[in-house]
């Protein structure tokens, strides 16, 4: 306990000085790690928890979000809606959209999500097939030239696969990402959206299966820099999902 409140004064105190003498190499960026997470509930939060005393000048959030399941009402009524024509598919729901605005997680009332459906089906109950969904919970971690995190952030991928439509295909439900953790220290800004990109039809015409690419923004601000990049991950209808850089 003792370490742990030492720790915390030195690096609130490191911060002070930082503030106080504006040093480049604080607001700076050394390095970026993006890793999966653990799936288990609390292994998740012990995880993210890990080394606050080092950041305690921070802002932390948690912004919980259950892994829901397939949403029949929503996706039912959004069945014959205007979307986006790829091939033969229509893309239903929103292709970008914003998960952290400076700093903090973004409450939508709207839906933030895309699926990827048949362009032919008009009700929900000519599909089939659902699997339960599928979430794996991604941290990206900023360090700055001393080593300090000074930004994590933690994200949840979801998506639902293997509907059929007419005993054919397998589609995509409800692909989304939603923050489940940011944590910032003084003097760096966090931005965060998420495109939906390059939907293709990774099988046969009889029987499609749709391949999407999810890609996740970071935008890094400072007094001395601004840096962007972007995570992108695979998912498919038949339930394939691969973290691609």
């Amino acid at each position: 306990m003792k370490k742990s409140i030492l720790l915390g004064f030195v690096m609130t105190s490191f911060v002070a000085t930082a503030q106080a003498s504006l040093d480049p190499a604080y607001f700076s960026v050394g390095s970026v790690e993006v890793r999966e997470m653990p799936s288990d509930h609390q292994a998740l939060v012990n995880e993210i928890q890990k080394g606050d005393d080092a950041v305690n000048a921070a802002t932390d959030i948690w912004f919980e979000k259950a892994d829901a399941p397939l949403d029949v009402d929503t996706l039912g009524s959004m069945i014959g809606l205007t979307g986006s024509e790829v091939g033969v598919f229509i893309a239903v729901g929103k292709e970008i959209w914003t998960i952290i605005k400076e700093n903090q997680p973004v409450m939508n009332t709207t839906y933030n999500a895309v699926s990827v459906l048949p362009k032919e089906v008009t009700a929900w109950d000519q599909m089939a097939g659902w699997q339960a969904p599928k979430s794996t919970v991604y941290q990206v971690t900023y360090k700055n030239f001393y080593g300090v995190d000074v930004i994590r952030f933690s994200y949840r991928l979801t998506y639902t696969s293997g509907g059929t439509y007419n005993g054919k295909g397998q589609y995509l439900s409800n692909v989304s990402v939603s923050p489940v953790h940011v944590r910032v220290l003084w003097g760096f800004e966090l931005n965060s959206d998420v495109k939906i990109k390059n939907i293709q039809n990774t099988a046969s015409l009889d029987s499609p299966v749709p391949g999407v690419e999810v890609e996740v923004g970071y935008n890094i601000s400072t007094i001395f820099v601004k840096e962007e990049n972007a995570q992108v991950f695979y998912v498919r209808g038949d339930g394939y999902s691969q973290k691609l850089n």
